[in-house]
């Protein structure tokens, strides 16, 4: 019987789409937009029966991270990881450019514990000129520390979608 009613919603469908070509709507025929309008209704009606057979719904799996009470999922899922929820400093480093394309940077290691980051985490880059507002900023991921204090290593991709300019200092903080 689904199959039926799935095939009717099929007709109906078409029916209402080029009725237009069969049919001439006189302006003043109510019963010609009744007619149609009947049509439409009976249209949704197997549309929604056939939808509701046919889609299997697995309501633990399709709501996940769609809801309050699973945002932690959802931040997970957007991450690809567990969420680092420790508070940490905004930090302001100067910039310098690595080989390679990995899409990951740089910090030392006090830096890092500064902002209370680890590697794998989110951060986000910016110009340290609020004026900018974020319009010369870039988000990315933290790589491997290294020992040299107050500078960030980004790749050349970064500094093109960013358009940081040489010699303009960079404030970092951790996004999750």
């Amino acid at each position: 019987i689904f199959y039926f009613i799935a095939g009717l919603a099929g007709v109906l469908f078409f029916g209402l789409i080029f009725s237009s070509s069969v049919i001439t709507l006189h302006p003043g025929s109510v019963v010609e937009t009744n007619v149609l309008l009947l049509l439409s209704i009976i249209l949704i009606l197997c549309v929604a029966i056939s939808v509701t057979y046919f889609v299997k719904y697995d309501e633990e799996a399709q709501t996940l991270g769609l809801t309050a009470w699973s945002i932690s999922a959802a931040k997970e899922f957007f991450k690809g990881g567990k969420v680092n929820t420790r508070e940490g400093e905004t930090v302001k480093v100067n910039w310098k450019l690595k080989p390679g394309d990995e899409d990951t940077v740089n910090f030392s290691k006090s830096e890092m514990e500064k902002m209370q980051a680890d590697v794998g985490d989110l951060v986000y880059l910016t110009d340290a000129r609020k004026w900018l507002g974020g319009l010369k900023s870039v988000h990315s991921v933290y790589g491997e520390p290294h020992d040299e204090e107050g500078i960030v290593y980004v790749n050349d991709e970064h500094t093109k979608q960013s358009q940081f300019i040489e010699g303009k200092i960079l404030s970092a903080e951790k996004e999750m």
